[in-house]
């Protein structure tokens, strides 16, 4: 298949999974003139991906594994001194969001580049689970079903994106105006689960700031204190350092 019609791709969510082991998956949304589909895929699926396309690489990088995990226990878990359980559940969402961002976008360069050696690859179509809508069997002619069975013939590879649809079930009976009606709503309808999954998106990222904001501050406390608790016990041995040499 070559030249597919995908007008929009995003990955909107994540998801935990328990099985077969714990993790995580990224739901895939796709977008074409006449449908809508979401495939869930690991971040280990991006990788084999990324692997299987053959050069050049695409225009957007594929995000690491991990970015903040290092640098952020460093940061909150004070050398050890300090519990971090819940402000590791707190970075490993923040770690996921970020990488889910960098997932879309990497998906979307493919997309939206204006070559198609990306998106048209195998290995492309495959990770989108694109796959070509069947022609119905005529079964009005009673001939047909007497002749011997045929040799299946191929069908023709979509072409360009901007090719129409083509016919369904649904839209065969329509007329163009019902037709256009019915794509518009389609799109609009695709456009308003997106707009939704992006406002929940940047409502978890609004909290989990809230919540980052929260926890270093209460940090940035426990760090003061910390700090006159250091310098009271520093006063109290110069003073005894004093007494000493006095005695002596």
């Amino acid at each position: 298949m070559a030249g597919v019609p995908i007008q929009q791709i995003a990955v909107p969510s994540f998801e935990y999974k328990e099985h077969p082991t714990q993790h995580v998956v990224y739901a895939v949304q796709i977008t074409m003139p006449d449908r809508t589909w979401t495939v869930y895929r690991r971040y280990t699926d991006f990788c084999n991906l990324h692997e299987q396309i053959t050069p050049p690489i695409p225009p957007a990088p594929l995000p690491p594994k991990h970015r903040l995990k290092q640098t952020w226990r460093m940061i909150t878990g004070l050398g050890g001194l300090l519990a971090n359980t819940e402000i590791q559940k707190y970075e490993d969402k923040l770690d996921l969001e970020i990488r889910r961002a960098g997932l879309e976008k990497y998906l979307r360069a493919i997309v939206a580049s204006p070559s198609p050696h990306w998106r048209e690859s195998d290995a492309f179509m495959t990770f989108v689970d694109v796959q070509e809508p069947a022609w119905p069997e005529p079964s009005w002619n009673p001939r047909m079903t007497q002749r011997p069975p045929q040799p299946k013939i191929p069908l023709r590879p979509w072409r360009d994106a901007a090719e129409p649809a083509r016919e369904t079930n649904t839209t065969r009976p329509m007329t163009d105006a019902e037709l256009l009606r019915y794509q518009t709503n389609t799109l609009m309808h695709a456009q308003d689960q997106q707009a939704n999954a992006l406002s929940a998106t940047l409502r978890r990222q609004h909290d989990l700031g809230i919540h980052i904001h929260h926890e270093l501050n209460v940090h940035h406390e426990l760090l003061e204190d910390l700090h006159n608790d250091v310098q009271h016990t520093q006063g109290r041995m110069d003073a005894a350092d004093a007494r000493m040499k006095q005695m002596k």
